[in-house]
């Protein structure tokens, strides 16, 4: 077991540095592929509340909805099955808030999309649509989850494939040190393994066979 220790020693030396190279990769990685899936869903989530935006106002000034606030708000209720509504605010162009509806998420960092409400040409309203940005937030946490599954799955076995190929690269240092220190004691009938090899092992055992 003692004799094994040098071998073993630089083994974990080895797949520790790649370890750590391996981490620091793949955290940079994992950070700029965040950042960049929070900016995509951002946009997107951005680009759907205006959307929204545009086509309830487009609804809305189709309907006879400055005589009707009922039909106004049943037209926005709609916008409840929206994942991650908070609320929509229809209001005249030079007056007060007109109708309003409102999810029980209605407040927190969000995203909004308005438009113009237009009538024979003229301005009358505006409308406001907001997205809560927790849409995004819980996208982050799958993906994120999703990343490192896949990234664990992908190191465990690359450092296991490392440390395989280690411990067949390092048994024949192994074997040497091992004869060297028998050698050192004055046990000089072992045979010298490894003497026709080409590489560093193979000039070790040449050194030792004069």
């Amino acid at each position: 077991m003692l004799r094994s220790l040098p071998a073993l020693g630089l083994r974990i030396k080895i797949v520790v540095a790649l370890s750590v190279a391996v981490l620091a990769i793949l955290g940079a990685f994992m950070s700029h592929e965040m950042e960049r899936f929070r900016v995509e869903r951002l946009a997107e989530l951005r680009s759907n509340a205006q959307g929204l935006a545009n086509l309830y106002a487009g609804a809305v000034a189709n309907s006879v909805w400055e005589f009707d606030r009922e039909n106004a708000k049943a037209q926005l209720e709609a916008l409840k099955v929206v994942e991650g509504f908070q609320r929509a605010v229809i209001w005249e162009t030079d007056g007060p808030e007109f109708v309003a509806v409102f999810n029980k998420i209605a407040d927190g960092p969000h995203v909004e999309g308005k438009a113009q409400i237009i009538v024979n040409g003229k301005p009358i309203a505006w409308i406001l649509v907001r997205l809560s940005r927790k849409v995004v937030t819980e996208a982050e946490h799958l993906h994120l989850k999703e990343i490192l599954l896949t990234f664990g799955a992908l190191g465990a076995t690359l450092l296991g494939s490392v440390f395989a190929a280690l411990h067949f690269l390092t048994r024949p240092l192994e074997r040497m040190t091992n004869l060297m220190q028998r050698f050192a004691t004055g046990q000089l009938s072992d045979q010298i393994p490894y003497v026709a090899r080409k590489d560093e092992v193979g000039r070790m055992a040449q050194a030792l066979a004069v």
